[in-house]
């Protein structure tokens, strides 16, 4: 599954799939990965449909 992820302001990421997803909460762990390796993680603070 593809997603875009943009950096805001105060160490956040807005991240945007490219299909519809289930089921995401906030407070769930988010991770970015090329390929095998992290780029970044971090908490759901907010989801909008």
């Amino acid at each position: 599954m593809g997603a875009t992820a943009t950096s805001l302001d105060d160490q956040r990421l807005k991240v945007v799939f490219d299909g519809p997803q289930r089921a995401i909460t906030p407070g769930q762990a988010v991770v970015i990965y090329d390929g095998e390796q992290v780029l970044a993680g971090g908490t759901i603070a907010e989801v909008i449909d």
